[in-house]
């Protein structure tokens, strides 16, 4: 069934950033950011909808997926050289800007930079 939606009310990406309505979690999970306004969060909420991009069990784990190959190595850096980790990260956010779901690796490598 198709699902009946107003573009106005949905985040543009031509002319907007999702990142700055959505956060991409490690577990695969997408959340609205904190401190929206309400009709931000409302259009946060109705983009969420209607590409069912939080309920999607196929496409939060294919963002998990996406991921946990970068939590691993940071933890390896967090644990065995961490003198190298930001190093690591700034030539890593290069290489995924265009790749799928490159969202949540994004989002991941804020905590590092």
């Amino acid at each position: 069934p198709r699902v009946k939606f107003n573009p106005d009310d949905l985040i543009d990406p031509a002319n907007e950033d999702a990142d700055d309505f959505l956060l991409f979690v490690t577990d695969g999970t997408v959340q609205l950011k904190e401190d929206l306004g309400i009709v931000e969060e409302a259009r946060a909420r109705e983009t969420l909808r209607v590409f069912n991009l939080a309920e999607s069990a196929y496409l939060r784990k294919a963002r998990e997926d996406a991921v946990q190959p970068y939590v691993k190595t940071l933890t390896w850096f967090v644990e065995n050289a961490p003198q190298h980790l930001q190093a690591y990260v700034a030539s890593e956010q290069p290489k995924v800007a265009d790749v799928p779901f490159s969202a949540v690796v994004r989002h991941f490598f804020r905590d590092y930079v």
